[in-house]
């Protein structure tokens, strides 16, 4: 238990940074870009082969719209 408190103090000021709101009262994390970031590289892969652009990017803006509903 001593090495988790020590540990804690030498993250303390981070760890209450990661977990404060801002001014709006929204909490500041990455998590929303890194999902997008998963989503679109999952689509890249899965749209190997493809040999037209826009068809691809119509199809990645597609399941993007889909997925917010």
């Amino acid at each position: 238990l001593s090495k988790v408190a020590a540990t804690y103090r030498k993250w303390e000021v981070e760890i209450a940074r990661g977990l404060a709101k801002n001014e709006f009262g929204v909490v500041l994390s990455n998590a929303k870009i890194e999902a997008g970031n998963d989503v679109a590289q999952t689509m890249i892969d899965a749209a190997y082969g493809y040999r037209n652009f826009e068809r691809f990017r119509k199809r990645f803006l597609l399941m993007r719209w889909n997925a917010k509903r």
